[in-house]
């Protein structure tokens, strides 16, 4: 198996031995969803799609599925489309990687995808959220406020030659059912 993009083939640092990392990623989500599971009275998993390895996040995905199946506090939003959302009370969380779609733009497809609409229209708030280019970006606009994330990954050889530099980070947001993001956190590593 080649350390390449699926869909641009660009060379990624990996290593060599893809089943060691199969399992890593499986072990790490299925203990991450029990400790959620234990704090917590739901849990929703979301496995986006990325530009890196697409097949992963549906491996990983169906894994998460099929070991808490017989849990009901457990939902994985399911599907095979690049777009999630969700609603929490009167506040919609949408989410994309970010390689299909720019984050100026993203509102008018959460607004207007017919899988969405409803809970776009039944929503007092609403939150989408990206990755993809591992900066932090912050955009209110069409009714939303969209929000890229940094990565809390460093450097790979990609980045440092092409010399991109980002702040490494993880957000952790509070979002109410009733008034939208109530509180925030950032994390940062160490470099």
């Amino acid at each position: 198996i080649l350390s390449v993009t699926t869909s641009s083939g660009q060379i990624l640092d990996a290593d060599t031995r893809y089943g060691k990392l199969v399992e890593l990623a499986m072990s790490v989500m299925t203990e991450a969803c029990r400790m959620m599971l234990k704090r917590y009275s739901n849990v929703l998993v979301i496995s986006a799609e990325g530009n890196h390895d697409i097949s992963g996040s549906i491996w990983l995905r169906k894994h998460i599925k099929h070991i808490f199946a017989d849990e009901p506090r457990l939902t994985v939003i399911d599907n095979e489309y690049p777009y999630y959302a969700y609603l929490h009370g009167k506040t919609m969380l949408g989410f994309h990687h970010g390689h299909k779609m720019k984050l100026a733009t993203l509102h008018k497809l959460f607004a207007s995808e017919p899988r969405f609409r409803s809970m776009w229209g039944k929503a007092e708030y609403a939150y989408l959220h990206t990755g993809h280019f591992h900066h932090e970006r912050l955009i209110e606009d069409g009714g939303a406020i969209a929000e890229m994330h940094p990565t809390l990954s460093g450097r790979d050889a990609y980045a440092a030659r092409g010399g991109y530099v980002s702040a490494r980070g993880a957000k952790i947001i509070t979002y109410s059912k009733t008034d939208g993001e109530i509180a925030r956190s950032t994390v940062r590593p160490r470099m």
